[in-house]
């Protein structure tokens, strides 16, 4: 089962947006911003992807799905005993790239990246939220390739995961490169799997100053506990 998700509803706060970029209120950017986040309102068309699949088989450190391997002992050992697994892909949507021009300064081209930063992670709650409802899941955590330790689930893996929903850049407009980055660049793409606790996968990345951290380091070792 799939399904693709196109209505995505926001609730972006232009106050929160402002306060965050840190532009103050009446200065000379402020108009500025303003006419940018009512553009990016405007024409903002987040989607999302995801699958309903089952893992048919499993070895120390691979699972598949859909006849296809992924090479991630933690993955593995992170969905010992749960058997249904949702793939998924969420983007902010290539409409926000024409929020930029050939003239915008380095300012405004990380106002862009971050108004594109809030929409992702919106959508990205949307879709979680819609999964949990649907299929009556209290915890819902998430993997992702390439987060982590470069061994955590390699990046690569990107292109099975792209391979198990078809041509995902006509259904949602996202494009795998050849070095398995996506573009739009405000993309996600996982495995959504039931669990006891949340995983984070910020706990096993140790990766100093990254301004996306949910959770502190703890160690490559320390695996999800079931129960």
């Amino acid at each position: 089962m799939m399904e693709i998700l196109e209505n995505i509803p926001l609730n972006i706060n232009f106050e929160d947006y402002r306060d965050r970029l840190k532009v103050k209120n009446g200065s000379r950017l402020h108009q500025d911003l303003e006419d940018l986040f009512q553009e990016g309102i405007k024409i903002a068309r987040p989607r999302a992807i995801y699958r309903v699949e089952y893992i048919e088989e499993r070895t120390d450190d691979t699972i598949k799905l859909s006849d296809t391997l992924f090479n991630s002992k933690p993955l593995k050992d992170n969905l010992n005993g749960i058997e249904r697994v949702f793939p998924y892909i969420v983007t902010c949507g290539r409409e926000l790239d024409e929020l930029l021009t050939e003239n915008d300064d380095l300012l405004e081209q990380y106002w862009v990246d971050v108004f594109k930063e809030i929409v992702l992670r919106q959508s990205q709650k949307f879709l979680k939220n819609r999964i949990k409802e649907k299929y009556k899941i209290k915890i819902l955590s998430s993997m992702n390739p390439g987060s982590g330790e470069a061994s955590h689930w390699p990046l690569s893996d990107q292109k099975n995961l792209f391979s198990i929903f078809g041509d995902v850049e006509s259904m949602i407009g996202v494009k795998l490169t050849d070095s398995f980055l996506m573009i739009p660049n405000k993309t996600i793409s996982g495995i959504y799997f039931p669990s006891e606790v949340e995983y984070i996968t910020c706990q096993y990345c140790s990766r100093e100053n990254c301004p996306g951290r949910r959770a502190p380091y703890q160690g490559e070792n320390e695996e999800l506990d079931h129960g």
